[in-house]
């Protein structure tokens, strides 16, 4: 559908919204928003929710919730060390069972 982004000067929002018809096979639609905050010249923080809805004829509903939180911290103009934290719930349409996925993730991202 779109997405977009504007930037508040002390923070930048980020909105994308989506949705797909595959007849028979089922419907999908969702949303996604952000904010990237900025502390300092080298540090920036970054948060994000998402969800999605799934519909097939005849099952209950699925859905898909996501939340995730990254900070930045720039070494050089080319290198930055992040860290950052995710956790989905996810259940598949017909499907009463919801699964929980947490993430963690850590490292040194250099651009050539």
């Amino acid at each position: 559908m779109g997405a977009a982004s504007y930037d508040l000067g002390v923070a930048k929002v980020f909105l994308a919204l989506e949705g797909a018809d595959a007849g028979n096979a089922g419907k999908d639609s969702g949303m996604s928003l952000g904010v990237s905050l900025p502390l300092g010249k080298q540090t920036t923080v970054g948060l994000g929710y998402a969800t999605e809805t799934t519909t097939v004829s005849g099952l209950a509903d699925g859905k898909a919730n996501s939340f995730g939180v990254q900070a930045v911290y720039n070494l050089t103009p080319a290198a930055a060390l992040y860290v950052g934290y995710n956790s989905t719930d996810n259940q598949a349409a017909g499907n009463a069972t919801k699964v929980t996925t947490n993430k963690f993730a850590t490292g040194l991202r250099y651009n050539f």
